[in-house]
């Protein structure tokens, strides 16, 4: 949220947002109260903002850029960030493959020629040598 936008309206815009996401078919997970926050380096002059976040869960794709262009147009929003995580199914597939490859990668341990003694490449070694 913007730093200028006063403490008595954060809660009114943070209920907008959540507004919309609920309208638009979302269910909202969690959401946390925005907090004034220091940020890192100074934006737009701003040496502070108001941080606040939601996790909520769609089906509906459209309902992201829908999301999208509310945030822009929103005047009390500073700056936001939406975060698509994987679903379950693509989580899981996710591990099988990783699961696969760690297994391929233990098969190819296993397979490894064992070394010869030095001693033995010594005297191939010394043999070949007297050999030329």
């Amino acid at each position: 949220m913007t730093p200028d936008l006063e403490e008595s309206k954060i809660p009114e815009a943070r209920s907008a947002i959540e507004g919309f996401v609920t309208s638009n078919g979302a269910n909202i997970t969690l959401s946390k109260e925005p907090v004034r926050t220091r940020l890192s380096y100074p934006v737009l002059h701003h040496k502070g903002s108001y941080f606040g976040y939601m996790h909520f869960s769609t089906k509906d794709g459209e309902m992201l850029n829908n999301l999208n262009e509310f945030m822009k147009a929103d005047v009390n929003v500073f700056r936001y960030l939406i975060v698509k995580l994987p679903s379950d199914k693509q989580r899981s597939k996710t591990i099988a493959r990783q699961q696969k490859a760690r297994e391929r990668f233990e098969k190819r341990e296993q397979v490894k020629v064992p070394e010869k003694d030095s001693k033995q490449l010594d005297e191939q070694l010394e043999t070949i040598i007297e050999n030329l």
